[in-house]
């Protein structure tokens, strides 16, 4: 068995020899399925540059460019002077394009730093800060970055959250996958089971997705390679085994319990550490089995974080026709899964799933690098100070983190288009910048794409609840902007997957001690919520959910114009700029569901006018689709940078050395 899931350490085959002087590997090419597309829609992934020395014991493994050289120690997160939360001894500094790696090593001794990593084609430095070193991190950013010309930014590694809550086990009727086939009523569609399947949706009238008989549609379309960044990903679910292809994770170093999604090193897992984080969980679930309210929570919050990428991944690629769950809009599509989140424990000896900017560049690097079109990332933070404030931009002259701007750079550099969750907060965004999914309107040549959130009737995206006082509360409310959010999608009461029946007596394998833990041993509290033992998916909230959707729905569209545009014919073309125009050309109004004139349905369509930039409106693949047989060439890319932001040059910026190449 192939499993691995982020929280997740199941390790098979032969450990890896390491070279004690350096690492080069953080995204390693999965062993286990075959990485070569063997047609012209996914054509296959270049091969990796080597900054050092090829080290033979390597071979085996494909990786990004990237030397690592220091272990990562265990997390510490803290906040900036702004009041965001960071890794504490962790500085990111983008480097001039090409820079060698002997610039690195310079910043490196003059400053008496560490080098964690270092990718030459993007000029991305990944220092560690010693311990007790004398000068506040933040000023010691400020020095690097004001004494090196070579340095175009010197940054915090910033934490991040996954854009969505914690799973809510209800009782499934038939009818559930709404968001395939929505009339602006109740939940339409059904639940596959043994007994019956769904092998297609079975709409009368579907909106979020077509206009029209989805059936005969959505059994005729292909989709482009799609990745999605993430937590984790249960690589033997019945719904994903089939449709997953390769993957990558992130090394954090020898000496943490890195959870892979891949086969790694052996070496990478430290039993003393990991055996900690595992009965810090065992001991929430006791806690929770006790009554402890408190510690139920923490365990619920732990568990969503954990299948957060099974989740997103599946309403892309699900499987249908296989007495298994529900079935993705990309059903028989393929999905490069991309671990960029650990499990660790915080100060107060909590477990926590933690992803932050630094690894989420390297995985749409990776993921761009390896041939995906369209890359899902539901993930994201505010670029606010302590006061909820908007903060400046940053050296590259947006409200994100140069470095993560440059992997979408990257990105879109390699024809893909990158897809991001709103948040859900229920704040402005064009007030409270959220990134990275204000890059679609402040950087609009990327071709970013920001998804808010909607519910079943068309309106914004909320749920409520009943809380243990009897009170009724939000718990989840989507963002919105007219500027800064692309387009809304289905967003709640999801059906997603849960952990598969396959890790039922391997849910964790420690592999220096080769003991394995059941899911009854660190979650059964979380199950025992539920209306049976062990359900295999629940109901989610959030724009994590919305944004594969429109994910699935763009790779619909690329795959189109790649088979109408063959790309040998079209070499200069933008491809992603395209599929993005084409997809909000043909969005459809919200009245075309809220037919019946009444004061509720002119309130929701005059309060979605504003929430972004389609107004009040839903996707319409169908008619996206169809629009492709007209087209007559696709768009040429932008020749400069769009910002759609002052740009506050100084003396110091001119001429501007960002991050473009």
């Amino acid at each position: 068995m192939a499993f691995i899931f982020i929280g997740v350490l199941i390790f098979k085959g032969k450990p890896l020899k390491e070279d004690p002087g350096h690492r080069e590997t953080t995204l390693v090419q999965s062993q286990t399925k075959d990485s070569r597309i063997k047609d012209s829609r996914h054509p296959a992934a270049p091969k990796a540059r080597r900054d050092l020395d090829e080290d033979p014991s390597h071979k085996a493994t494909r990786s990004l460019a990237l030397f690592q050289q220091a272990p990562e120690r265990s997390l510490t997160i803290t906040e900036n002077e702004h009041g965001q939360r960071i890794i504490a001894d962790d500085i990111i500094v983008s480097f001039l394009k090409g820079s060698d790696i002997a610039e690195v090593k310079k910043i490196e001794q003059k400053y008496n730093l560490i080098v964690h990593s270092y990718h030459s084609e993007s000029g991305i430095a990944h220092f560690k800060i010693p311990p007790f070193y004398s000068l506040p991190s933040e000023k010691l950013r400020k020095k690097i970055k004001s004494e090196n010309i070579i340095v175009v930014a010197s940054e915090p590694n910033y934490v991040v959250r996954f854009n969505s809550y914690p799973n809510e086990f209800q009782t499934f009727a038939q009818n559930q996958l709404w968001h395939l086939d929505n009339t602006g009523r109740a939940l339409p569609y059904c639940l596959e089971t043994q007994a019956q399947t769904c092998t297609s949706p079975k709409a009368e009238k579907s909106i979020d997705t077509t206009a029209g008989n989805f059936e005969s549609f959505w059994n005729t379309q292909s989709c482009a390679l799609t990745a999605v960044v993430d937590t984790g990903f249960d690589l033997e679910h019945p719904d994903l085994k089939n449709r997953l292809l390769g993957g990558a994770s992130i090394s954090y170093g020898e000496g943490l319990p890195v959870i892979p999604i891949v086969q790694s090193r052996t070496s990478s897992y430290d039993p003393g550490t990991l055996q900690a984080i595992v009965n810090t969980i065992k001991d929430l679930n006791d806690q929770a089995q006790n009554n402890n309210t408190q510690a139920l929570q923490t365990l619920k919050a732990l568990h969503s974080d954990l299948i957060h990428g099974t989740a997103v991944a599946a309403l892309i690629v699900a499987e249908g026709n296989n007495g298994v769950g529900g079935v993705g809009l990309c059903a028989s599509g393929q999905l490069i899964p991309v671990q960029a989140a650990r499990l660790d424990l915080d100060s107060n000896n909590t477990p926590m799933v933690v992803a932050n900017t630094a690894t989420i560049a390297e995985g749409i690097r990776y993921a761009a690098k390896n041939g995906a079109k369209v890359i899902n990332v539901s993930m994201g933070e505010y670029w606010r100070d302590k006061d909820n404030k908007s903060l400046p931009k940053s050296s590259c002259h947006v409200s994100a983190p140069c470095h993560l701007l440059e992997a979408i750079e990257y990105a879109h550099s390699q024809g893909a288009i990158v897809v991001t969750s709103a948040g859900n907060d229920g704040m402005d965004t064009d007030t409270v910048p959220h990134y990275p999914s204000n890059l679609s309107y402040e950087r609009p040549d990327l071709q970013v794409v920001s998804v808010g959130g909607h519910n079943a009737d068309g309106s914004l995206g909320m749920a409520q609840k009943i809380n243990t006082s009897n009170i009724l509360i939000t718990f989840f409310e989507t963002n919105y902007g007219k500027n800064s959010v692309t387009l809304t999608a289905p967003s709640t009461y999801i059906f997603h997957l849960l952990l598969s029946q396959n890790l039922e007596n391997q849910f964790l394998l420690n592999p220096k001690t080769n003991q394995s833990y059941s899911r009854d041993d660190l979650f059964k509290e979380v199950y025992s919520h539920s209306t049976s033992s062990y359900p295999s998916h629940s109901y989610g909230f959030g724009t994590s959910f919305s944004a594969p959707l429109v994910t699935a729905v763009l790779a619909m569209i690329y795959q189109k114009l790649l088979d109408t545009f063959p790309a040998t014919q079209n070499p200069n073309k933008d491809y992603a700029k395209t599929a993005k125009k084409i997809l909000l050309e043909n969005i459809k109004s919200l009245q075309t569901i809220l037919t019946r004139p009444s004061p509720l349905n002119t309130s929701i369509i005059s309060s979605m006018e504003n929430k972004s930039q389609a107004g009040a409106s839903i996707i319409d693949a169908k008619a996206s689709i169809e629009a492709i047989n007209t087209l007559g060439a696709l768009e040429d890319p932008d020749p400069s940078p769009i910002y759609n932001v002052p740009l506050e040059l100084t003396e110091e910026s001119i001429p501007f050395k960002g991050c473009m190449p």
